[in-house]
């Protein structure tokens, strides 16, 4: 892994770029917030691009078309915050945790490791902490990291 520093608001903008085609074809509305434009974290850049893009193709595909996705980005003093927000249905408590797991899966495409690979970077690679919640109409997924590694 490669510990660099960067605005992870940019990297949530590139993330976005890669998906924008589709969610305009799809008449999805999105949004993205953030408390401070410059949100800086030193983290491996391309393995958490690589959660945003996941968290971003289950909102797609929890949502549908004409649907809603909104991503806030908040700063926590010493640690940063991302919530990935759809208007899709809830997710039964049964399944919160099992969603995580690898190979677990209810849809008919796909693998059933978007998430677990989401667990491993957030959790292990950076000492975060990644969840998902009902609330507001759809389903929301955060994850949280530190701004800079804690030491090993």
């Amino acid at each position: 892994m490669e510990f660099t520093e960067f605005n992870l608001n940019e990297l949530i903008r590139e993330v976005y770029v890669l998906f924008e085609e589709k969610i305009r074809k799809m008449n999805i509305d999105f949004c993205f917030e953030t408390d401070n434009e410059d949100l800086r974290v030193e983290a491996d850049r391309t393995r958490i691009k690589q959660v945003l893009i996941n968290l971003v193709q289950n909102a797609i595909e929890a949502t549908g078309e004409n649907g809603k996705i909104k991503i806030t980005s908040e700063d926590m003093y010493t640690k940063v915050r991302v919530s990935v927000w759809n208007s899709g249905p809830p997710i039964p408590e049964e399944l919160k945790e099992k969603i995580f797991s690898p190979f677990f899966t209810t849809k008919t495409q796909g693998t059933g490791l978007g998430l677990s690979i989401c667990r491993k970077i957030i959790e292990d690679e950076h000492g975060g902490k990644i969840w998902t919640e009902n609330r507001e109409n759809g389903v929301v997924f955060i994850f949280e990291i530190p701004k800079t590694p804690e030491k090993r």
